[in-house]
């Protein structure tokens, strides 16, 4: 599949791609991705402006799977609408495959606001998580009294062999 060592961010235009934890953000705020297109976003970024095939990327987001060419162009259908005025990032070689054509620039670490941010959603999970493993109990059923039970008692016409 996709490479272990990715880079803590890749920047290109006014986006940021966070791929530890698989995210695009569009000027700070994040932009609704499928995890399929953000894999073929990750493969596309990899490549750094080099061709990438068709067959390359099918086999990179989709290993072990057989899948229909049409299934890659959905994906990026979808990220060129994420990617929105900036869909010509991704240029279609007709036959061959697909090129990002941005600059890209990377970085190692993640920025201090990033990891202070990723540290205080973690607290907060850890803080509202259940003790237990177990599902939280579930209140007993409602609109289910009696009366139904009275009901069907009084007309004496359910469940009675005739």
């Amino acid at each position: 599949m996709l490479t272990d060592k990715a880079p803590a961010a890749v920047e290109f235009g006014r986006f940021r791609l966070l791929p530890h934890r698989r995210e695009l953000r569009a000027d700070g705020v994040a932009v609704e991705l499928g995890g399929r297109a953000f894999d073929v976003l990750m493969v596309l970024t990899e490549a750094r402006g080099a061709l990438v095939t068709k067959d390359e990327i099918l086999s990179r987001v989709w290993p072990d799977t057989v899948v229909e060419e049409n299934n890659l162009v959905v994906q990026i259908s979808a990220l060129r609408k994420a990617l929105g005025e900036d869909r010509d990032f991704i240029r279609t070689v007709s036959g061959r495959g697909y090129r990002f054509v941005a600059e890209i620039r990377t970085s190692i670490a993640a920025s201090e606001a990033e990891t202070r941010v990723e540290r205080g959603a973690a607290a907060e999970a850890a803080q509202s998580a259940p003790s237990s493993s177990f599902p939280t109990r579930v209140s007993g059923l409602i609109g289910r009294g009696t009366e139904p039970q009275k009901g069907i008692e009084s007309t004496g016409r359910c469940c009675r062999p005739h």
